[in-house]
């Protein structure tokens, strides 16, 4: 039962010991997959052989997996929207300039017509 434990450890020190080292971030992958396999390990263990241990161990994990999945690829990638116009308000005034010819583009002057807009956040 040492192994998943092991393995659980690895994946959460790949993902906070690059932070406090001020490293490189790992991929999210990396230790969503350490700890993806270190909770299937768990499990197959459990189903193996019976007990209240394995089946805390493979809970455990399986919590552990969903929290951690949670904070790397929910909570901790954007911050709270500011400023976001809600369904039904008016769009903001943009503007662009076309790479190709040099116009600019207005949403202001698209009224009336259908426009679709996609807005990325993030930080750049």
């Amino acid at each position: 039962m040492l192994g998943p434990v092991l393995l659980t450890l690895v994946g959460l020190a790949a993902t906070f010991l690059p932070v406090f080292l001020k490293l490189r971030d790992l991929p999210d992958i990396v230790p969503l997959a350490l700890l993806a396999i270190a909770t299937g390990w768990a499990w197959f263990s459990w189903a193996r052989q019976r007990g209240r241990g394995r089946c805390a161990a493979a809970v455990g994990h399986t919590l552990l997996l969903g929290g951690l999945g949670y904070w790397l690829l929910v909570y901790s990638v954007y911050g709270p929207a500011e400023g976001v116009p809600g369904p039904g308000e008016p769009a903001p005034l943009i503007g662009a300039e076309r790479v190709r010819d040099g116009a600019t583009f207005r949403l202001e002057q698209q009224r009336g017509s259908s426009v679709l807009l996609v807005f990325f956040r993030g930080a750049w």
